[in-house]
């Protein structure tokens, strides 16, 4: 939910969400690790999802209103 609501504020836009029951396939959590890719090559992001999303977001209007 973080990411739709970060992503609708960047757009400017209120996202129309209809919250259904859990359905056949759908997982209750997830997450994701960079830990074995920090070990191999030393990778760190410096940029949070809150702070990337909107540039993302301002980039992919300007590149596809052209």
């Amino acid at each position: 939910m973080d990411v739709i609501e970060t992503l609708a504020a960047a757009l400017g836009v209120k996202p129309k969400m209809e919250m259904l029951p859990m359905q056949a396939g759908d997982v209750y959590a997830t997450y994701a690790s960079i830990d074995k890719l920090h070990e191999a090559v030393g990778y760190e992001p410096k940029t949070t999802i809150r702070e990337g999303i909107p540039v993302f977001a301002r980039w992919h209007q300007e590149y596809y209103e052209k």
